[in-house]
């Protein structure tokens, strides 16, 4: 699991330029889509989106 710290990091990285999905994915050691999914959430919710799921329990 990521932090939301380091997603941030990535995603800024990515929209300010500084690396394409594939370079980013190889320097940070993650899936090209994990990088597309960050990306997607954090323009449609901002920091909010990179924040972990809330976790659903079922009894």
């Amino acid at each position: 699991m990521y932090s939301p710290k380091l997603k941030l990091e990535i995603v800024q990285k990515y929209l300010q330029g500084a690396g394409g999905v594939k370079k980013l994915a190889e320097e940070y050691y993650v899936h090209k889509s994990d990088i597309q999914k960050w990306r997607d959430a954090y323009l449609k919710h901002g920091m909010e989106g990179l924040n972990p799921a809330p976790k659903s329990y079922r009894f």
